[in-house]
């Protein structure tokens, strides 16, 4: 019986999120053969790539915990987990902005500015000022720095697309989108 912070509960832990992950990828994917526009389809696809790579790296993680006994945390089921991210950052971006005039782009810039530089702030309190601390190796701390660095860039593409959603048809869908992505890169 696999115990709540055990090795098998590990395990148990993530291979609990394999079928989240599966089920949201073929769920993006299926939008993305529904949707009309181009940029929806590419935004739908290139998130249903992100989160397979993460169903992905959580089999290989639990591979790496219950077949080898190692500790998955600093080596290559690292590698599907970060290659999803340029993927959401690309699903992200390809959904069109509206035009705004000069001060409209200014306006959502500052506000952009301002969320990330929270997030930064945050980000270095609480993450990055621990592992520089911690006695990890060099591998170890890059591997745990690319996270939250992935994470801030995620979040300083999807902030202009969140002040964007008033002149939006499709606001409903993109705000549970937003919300979703803002609530995953707080985990």
């Amino acid at each position: 019986m696999a115990r709540p912070g055990g090795e098998s509960g590990s395990t148990l832990e993530l291979l609990a999120f394999v079928p989240f992950s599966v089920a949201t990828s073929l769920a993006f994917a299926l939008a993305a053969r529904r949707a009309t526009e181009a940029s929806a389809q590419r935004a739908f696809l290139a998130y249903a790539a992100s989160f397979a790579l993460t169903a992905l790296g959580s089999i290989l993680s639990c591979v790496q915990q219950a077949v080898l006994g190692a500790d998955p945390a600093y080596s290559w089921p690292n590698i599907p987990y970060l290659l999803s991210y340029p993927f959401a950052i690309a699903g992200i971006m390809a959904f069109p902005l509206s035009r705004f005039g000069r001060e409209g782009r200014l306006r959502m810039a500052l506000e952009t500015a301002i969320a990330v530089a929270a997030a930064v702030t945050l980000t270095w309190l609480a993450i990055v000022r621990p592992l520089a601390a911690s006695q990890s190796g060099f591998g170890h701390r890059l591997v745990l720095f690319a996270y939250p660095i992935g994470d801030l860039i995620m979040f300083a593409v999807l902030v202009p697309l969140l002040l964007n959603l008033r002149r939006r048809p499709d606001a409903m869908v993109l705000r549970v989108l937003g919300a979703s992505q803002v609530l995953y890169i707080a985990g």
